[in-house]
């Protein structure tokens, strides 16, 4: 549909899960995403950007807006993380005055989402918000080589603790795959830019 696609595993992906899953966590997944790009576009809206392209593959939403300055990377970045906190607390104070047990799912569904992308690892939001801050800060080829090491620490960190969580637990936990992720991003080097 123009600038917005989905890819055709993403789509079998989200089919499946709204199929298989009888619950709301579905929906109230597909909220907490909704609200988190619609951070990201808002920001980008504030700064002056045009979206180019709005892509939901396997690995996430992919946003491609006009270039512009670093500081604006740096805030369109860190938008998406702050509208999944804001709607973790709007959520949690709801749940509060209703009762209504969903709201407090929709509450942690968001803050996870938003917390998770906060990590200093492509391509999640802390990665580009450390390389739109880096470059202002000391240029983009020392943003780049310090991306590097962070993604990869960070990929680290996040693997060791699937694993820890795995021998504690014997089931398959999400930081595993978390972990992959992360790994699968900074072997490849995907582009930050």
């Amino acid at each position: 549909m123009g600038k917005i696609s989905v890819s055709l595993p993403a789509l079998f992906v989200l089919a499946a899960f709204f199929v298989l899953d009888q619950t709301a966590l579905p929906f109230l997944f597909a909220a907490s995403a909704a609200a988190h790009e619609g951070g990201h576009l808002l920001a980008m809206r504030i700064c002056g950007r045009r979206l180019v392209r709005l892509r939901m593959t396997l690995t996430g939403a992919e946003i491609v807006y006009t270039q512009g300055s670093y500081r604006d990377d740096f805030a369109i970045a860190l938008a998406g993380p702050a509208a999944s906190l804001l709607l973790a607390l709007g959520a949690a104070a709801a749940g509060r005055a209703s009762g209504v047990p969903s709201l407090y799912t929709l509450s942690g569904v968001s803050l996870v989402l938003g917390t998770f992308n906060l990590l200093p690892a492509p391509p999640l939001d802390g990665g580009r918000a450390l390389f739109a801050g880096l470059c202002v800060r000391s240029g983009p080829e020392s943003a780049v080589r310090i991306l590097r090491a962070a993604g990869a620490g960070t990929a680290g960190i996040v693997g060791i603790l699937g694993i820890y969580g795995f021998r504690c637990t014997g089931s398959i936990v999400p930081l595993i795959c978390a972990g992959l992720f992360l790994i699968f991003f900074v072997v490849n080097d995907l582009k930050m830019v």
